[in-house]
């Protein structure tokens, strides 16, 4: 299960992560672009051997694929240390299959759904991110650097593209558009880049986050399993805990009380014998 880690999250708050000028957008940017190399661990482990050997990759791939499985937990931690450390979202771990290396323990992980949910994360869903992850830094970059064309390509050479764009005009003859330097669509089209990045960034977030939740935490039919052990724990605890408690009181009243009644008895008993006058005075009163 998944839980955001609760924090104020104002309609202000909000609306700052859509801005460019938003520290926030800024640093969710970046964590993106750095869970890069996170999330295509796996996918190197298979594919790397393809790469270096392209004519026979096969033996190699399917080491990759073995590698992975056994990793699989490891790789699932690193995947919730990063989106507790940047998105400020915790996913349970899932229920430790005991001796896991031991052939029960690989049969049972073989047939746990869990296993091939997560594995599906670290081999396809994890490189789609990275490649939306890239897309998104692209787009940062491609918008801060059109949007200050201005401001570096004088210092450029004399002969570079974007120091000739400064007063080229539009290929083609479409007036009044032609009579424009390229330079002022190249600045307008970053700023359209800049105000867009944002939302880019917030939806791959939130895309990214959905994915961990539906393929590295229980699924709901595991929660509510949990659920009912957790409750039946508790029931357990607590009836426990009764029995502790009427025994203890059972234990004083037979210990305590009791030997209290039976001294009081005794007393009132002696108090009879010695006087009589008194004992039917007060019993003549009780009536």
């Amino acid at each position: 299960m998944a839980t955001p880690v609760p924090h104020r999250d104002t309609p202000r708050g909000r609306r700052d992560r859509r801005v460019p000028w938003s520290p926030r957008a800024w640093s969710r940017a970046l964590y993106l672009t750095g869970s890069i190399p996170a999330q295509l661990i796996a996918l190197f482990v298979v594919l790397g051997p393809w790469l270096r050997e392209p004519r026979d990759p096969w033996p190699l791939v399917l080491l990759g694929l073995v590698v992975v499985f056994f990793a699989v937990p490891l790789l699932t931690a690193v995947q919730r240390h990063r989106l507790r450390a940047t998105a400020e979202v915790l996913i349970s771990p899932q229920p430790a299959i005991p001796n896991r290396l031991s052939p029960q323990g690989i049969v049972a992980a073989g047939q746990a759904p869990a296993t091939w949910r997560q594995l599906g994360y670290h081999l396809l869903a994890a490189p789609a991110l990275a490649g939306g992850a890239l897309i998104v830094f692209g787009v940062w970059l491609a918008g801060l650097l059109y949007t200050l064309v201005y401001a570096y390509g004088w210092a450029l050479p004399a002969g570079s593209l974007l120091r000739r764009g400064q007063s080229a005009r539009l290929p083609g003859h479409l007036p009044p558009f032609s009579y424009v330097p390229m330079n002022v669509y190249l600045t307008a089209g970053g700023i359209a880049l800049l105000a867009l990045a944002p939302w880019l960034t917030a939806a791959l977030g939130a895309l990214d986050a959905t994915a961990a939740r539906a393929l590295l935490g229980p699924s709901r039919a595991e929660e509510l399993e949990h659920q009912v052990e957790r409750l039946a724990e508790t029931r357990a605890g607590v009836v426990d805990a009764a029995d502790a408690e009427r025994r203890r009181l059972e234990r004083d009243l037979h210990d305590g009380t009791q030997q209290r009644l039976v001294s009081l008895a005794m007393r009132l008993g002696m108090a009879r014998a010695e006087h009589p006058d008194a004992a039917r005075t007060a019993a003549s009163a009780s009536r």
